[in-house]
């Protein structure tokens, strides 16, 4: 059966091979093209668009901006997304075979794709498109629909073909349909990230496939899948057949979309549908996970307005080739407790009822997150993993999630609060609580080579290297006058250059030394500049110890991005005039580091 023409029908050219080939019609309406085949392959100048995939982006830089309480910092975070693997088995039959791809291809050429295999051409035919005004798809829910503008045919042809010299298409990408001609059987299996377009539709038949699972038994009627789709209300399917034929599919309510096939689909409108849930476009290009980045959300939308449950999980290995490489860092997600307080929870099949809306009014929103100390486990290659979202009745797409180890080195910038004193050299047997807390500022960096504390730092940029670098009093000849740069600096500590640290983050630092105070130094407490009995001060020598908490209450974030624990200080006093010779006092108090740049190094070496 064959779809008729409802527009002017055009000829079409072909290249001959010495044999006689059958002719074939194309019709052209004002959306597209629609084809009739029995054999032929319609002659077609284009250039191909190269695929853009994860892997394809080798290293993603962004310029990332946290506030800090009185700080306001921009820094670099480096990000090299190792996004994971799926496979996908096309099944080739002798003639025309209408296909489907979920994978991005890597490699995409299809020349090497389908090296060694039967194949005389392949073949796509995609539109232009553009944004038009919203009110045209109301029931789609998008902010405004795809307009198309018209598209040829675009074709590769073998290169024992005689019409090898013209091919216009020279790559797969995933989320498309193409007609493969192929002179045999075989099967070839592609690899690659999953597919993250959103299927566009276009007013009239569309050659197009559906993200399905790969279980026969389990795949859903075209009726039952397009059931959220105004746009595809009574459409007319077809399938087609090796010998280029069409054929009607008569029973929409219980005929079955098979994994990986395309179809020809009619839509009474330009949308975007790509089946009953809707996943948020940017969780689709995938999920990026690392130190500057622990969390994100994704958002599910049930388009079909009956009850649906979303089921989410990672993928290991599913049957019917859909394997995938291990590597990433578990999971967990958010669930929101009675009193409003979030509880993480290891990832593993989870259910969510898409009933209704969430407060966003979007639909409903699903926070991930990788765990600081399993970023940490990962170091610095870390792995990649792959998420599957579902309905449960057959609907399946996959997420690729990227993750990178961390390291916690860079640059942390907190806030100490001392509550606690007591007078060691009087025997006060316990801390007094002080009337009110005194807080200062104190900065550590954290480097490969070890921790140091900072009296004051200024993020620069340096014309030369086009990088920013973290400059302190120790490489004042970094700093460009002409340029203002945000600076940073605690006024409690008094010292020159930075102090090392030792210990860890895992549990307490100190100094390796304690930090003298001269008795004639500015910040001196006991000296003042405009009182001659206090002209000099008392020589001091502090030893500041930071113990930390050894969770943060469940927090993701914790260890990644903020730290905290006890703030403890001894400050010895030599006076004179204490019959010991010596005040010796112990603070103590809490204190939060946040962690503003990631830059590993100070002064940029």
């Amino acid at each position: 059966m064959h779809v008729s023409c409802r527009a002017p029908k055009y000829d079409v050219s072909y290249p001959r091979d010495g044999s006689d080939r059958p002719t074939a019609e194309v019709c052209q309406g004002s959306l597209g093209l629609q084809p009739r085949m029995s054999g032929g392959q319609p002659t077609v100048r284009r250039k191909a668009r190269r695929s853009r995939t994860m892997s394809d982006q080798r290293s993603i830089v962004r310029r990332n901006h946290l506030v800090f309480p009185g700080v306001a910092l921009a820094f670099l975070a480096g990000i090299q997304v190792q996004a994971q693997i799926l496979e996908q088995s096309i099944s080739l039959q002798p003639g025309w075979n209408a296909v489907f791809l979920e994978v991005d291809p890597e490699p995409d050429e299809i020349s090497a794709v389908f090296a060694g295999a039967p194949v005389r051409s392949v073949w796509l035919n995609e539109p232009t498109l553009s944004m038009g005004p919203a009110a045209d798809c109301p029931d789609e829910g998008e902010v405004g629909c795809p307009v198309t503008t018209p598209a040829a045919w675009q074709v590769w042809y073998a290169p024992d073909h005689p019409a090898h010299v013209i091919s216009a298409l020279r790559s797969l990408r995933g989320g498309r349909a193409y007609l493969i001609e192929a002179a045999g059987t075989a099967t070839v299996t592609l690899r690659g990230v999953p597919t993250s377009v959103r299927t566009s539709w276009r007013q009239g038949f569309n050659l197009a496939g559906f993200h399905v699972t790969r279980d026969a038994s389990a795949a859903p009627a075209f009726a039952a899948f397009l059931s959220g789709s105004a746009a595809h209300a009574e459409a007319s399917i077809f399938e087609l057949k090796p010998d280029g034929s069409l054929r009607r599919v008569e029973d929409a309510a219980t005929s079955r979309i098979a994994a990986g096939r395309a179809y020809w689909v009619e839509s009474n409108r330009n949308a975007v549908y790509d089946g009953p849930i809707r996943i948020d476009a940017a969780s689709l290009r995938g999920l990026e996970f690392s130190g500057t980045a622990t969390q994100h959300s994704v958002v599910l939308e049930n388009l079909t307005g009956g009850p649906v449950r979303a089921q989410v999980a990672p993928v290991a290995v599913s049957s019917g080739g859909a394997s995938s490489e291990q590597g990433a860092a578990p999971l967990v997600w958010r669930e929101t407790q009675p009193d409003g307080t979030p509880l993480w929870k290891p990832l593993e099949r989870l259910s969510l009822d898409l009933s209704g809306r969430d407060e966003t009014g979007a639909g409903h929103t699903l926070r991930l997150a990788v765990r600081g100390d399993d970023l940490r486990n990962l170091g610095g290659d870390g792995g990649g993993g792959v998420l599957s979202v579902s309905d449960g009745a057959g609907f399946v797409r996959y997420i690729p999630v990227g993750t990178r180890g961390d390291d916690q080195n860079g640059l942390w910038v907190g806030n100490v609060s001392v509550t606690h004193v007591r007078a060691l050299t009087t025997g006060e047997p316990d801390p007094t609580p002080t009337g009110s807390s005194f807080d200062f500022r104190i900065i550590i960096h954290r480097s490969p080579t070890g921790y140091r504390l900072l009296r004051d730092v200024v993020l620069a940029y340096q014309r030369d290297t086009q990088e920013y670098a973290l400059v302190t009093s120790e490489c004042p000849e970094l700093l460009d006058a002409g340029q203002v740069s945000p600076r940073i600096s605690s006024a409690n500590f008094s010292f020159d250059g930075t102090i090392a640290l030792t210990g860890g983050f895992d549990a307490a630092l100190t100094t390796a030394a304690p930090i003298a105070v001269d008795a004639n130094d500015a910040l001196n407490p006991f000296r003042h500049a405009y009182n001659p009995i206090h002209a000099t001060g008392w020589d001091i020598e502090r030893t500041p110890t930071l113990t930390f908490d050894d969770d943060g209450g469940g927090d993701p974030n914790w260890g990644v991005t903020w730290l905290a624990g006890d703030y403890a200080e001894t400050v010895l006093i030599l006076d004179p005039s204490n019959p010991n010779g010596r005040i010796v006092l112990e603070v103590a108090g809490r204190f939060e580091l946040r962690r503003v740049s990631n830059l590993p190094r100070l002064c940029g070496s």
